[in-house]
């Protein structure tokens, strides 16, 4: 939303574990609501605490350039108002657009089931019925611990270093773009 506490976490967690694992690309996060500043304070100290250096973010606002399909092969939203905006402003990222929570689980239950989920990155919610975004589901959220004590801050995370780790491992075994 803001594009001070959860999305630059989830951003610098998600491009070190792609790397550690071997993907190329690039994660970049930026806000529905977002705010030109730095990470949150509880959210700096949280991060520090699991290693993660946010030095250098700035809040910055989503925009349809980098939702279009040359600005990225994956939307990943925190929440399913999140994932709601993107595609109510472009609709053709419906196919590729989704929560982390949505997407730790599509690739968890494909890795368990032993096949791919999708042909390729683009397509991971493809199977999704459009009518699915409209439709709220805490399950699939990852709280907002803005203006929340540290230890909220804290929680969350340690709950995008854990999504953070299935997705990477999920998407190391997919191809980014189809052939």
């Amino acid at each position: 939303t803001g594009n001070i506490c959860r999305s630059p976490v989830r951003e610098r967690l998600l491009a070190r574990d792609l790397a550690d694992r071997g993907v190329e690309g690039s994660v970049a996060a930026a806000g529905t609501h977002a705010v030109d500043r730095g990470p949150a304070e509880h959210t700096r100290a949280a991060a520090e605490l699991a290693g993660l250096d946010l030095g250098g973010h700035r809040g910055r606002m989503l925009t349809g350039p980098m939702i279009d399909a040359e600005g990225a092969d994956l939307v990943i939203g925190l929440t399913r108002a999140h994932a709601r905006h993107v595609v109510s402003n472009r609709p053709d990222a419906g196919p590729r657009t989704g929560t982390v929570r949505e997407l730790a689980r599509l690739l968890a239950e494909a890795e368990a089931e032993a096949e791919p989920v999708a042909p390729a990155w683009e397509q991971l919610f493809a199977d999704r019925p459009p009518a699915a975004l409209l439709e709220d589901d805490p399950r699939l959220d990852v709280p907002d611990p803005y203006g929340r004590p540290a230890l909220e801050h804290v929680t969350t995370v340690h709950d995008l270093a854990h999504l953070s780790r299935v997705v990477a491992d999920g998407l190391a075994a997919i191809p980014p773009r189809m052939s």
